[in-house]
Formats: C-alpha cells, sequence, structure tokens
C-alpha cells in the first residue's frame, strides 16, 4: 500500500503569506485588488504566487499542490476563513471559487478535483513548517 499524500493547511497558508501582504498593511498593492474578479486573481497569482511557487523546491511544490486539491474538494467554510485570513485580503464569499481560479493558474491541465479523501492524511500542524530543512531540500 502506498503511503498516504500528507496535507497541512498551514502549508497553504505560509505559501500564501508569501505573498507579502499582512492585515496591518494598508498600502499593500494586494488591499486595491478586488478578489472577486479574474483579473484581479491573475495580478495575483502572476505577480505575487507564481513566482513564490518558483522559489520552492519540487518537495514544497508538491505539497502546496496537493493540500490545495485537498483543500478545494474537503475545506469548509470555516477552514477557508482560518487558514487564508491572515495571508490575503479579503478573499471573497466564496473562496473555492477563487482558489479553483487559482489552481488553473498555478497548475494549468492538472486537475483538482478528488472523489473522496482517501490516500490523504490531513494533519494540520503549525510547528510542521513549509519552510523546515527536510522539505526544502526533500528529506522527509
Amino acid at each position: 500500500m502506498d503511503s498516504p499524500i500528507r496535507v497541512n493547511a498551514y502549508w497553504l497558508n505560509e505559501f500564501l503569506a508569501k505573498a507579502g501582504w499582512h492585515f496591518d498593511m494598508d498600502d499593500h498593492p494586494l488591499n486595491r485588488l478586488n478578489m472577486e474578479n479574474a483579473t484581479s486573481r491573475a495580478i495575483l497569482c502572476e505577480d505575487y504566487l507564481i513566482p513564490k511557487l518558483r522559489e520552492l523546491s519540487a518537495t514544497q511544490r508538491r505539497l502546496v499542490k496537493e493540500t490545495l486539491r485537498y483543500a478545494l474538494n474537503f475545506f469548509s467554510q470555516k477552514d477557508w476563513e482560518w487558514y487564508t485570513q491572515d495571508a490575503l485580503p479579503d478573499i471573497t464569499d466564496s473562496p473555492e471559487e477563487m482558489f479553483t481560479d487559482v489552481w488553473g493558474m498555478l497548475f494549468p491541465g492538472e486537475p483538482w478535483h478528488l472523489d473522496s479523501d482517501e490516500g490523504y492524511f490531513r494533519h494540520d500542524d503549525r510547528d510542521d513548517a513549509l519552510f523546515l530543512d527536510r522539505y526544502r531540500y526533500g528529506r522527509f
């Protein structure tokens, strides 16, 4: 039997936080975007998230991708709020729709839909940081 795919909602939060936004940064360019529209979502991805994704190791990219895939299928509204509220400004009333668009820009042509969570192991642990050496250098 294959090992389960590990996901950690904090990994998604850490990756999104690389956009550089913080809730008390009134002058951050992301504050001028409206995540309800596709143009703003494209700016978020092209100017902030895609460059940060490219900086990650292959292991880190896989962790972000699988956590986002899992989130698109199984996160509750409360999960979306909790794990994105301090990483991006007022994302939308429908984060699933927004992050489906984000998925398409970050991982073009790759399917995000899952029929079940079988094969996934969710362990939300803030101390298991995405930027630990074991993920940066692929030793885990």
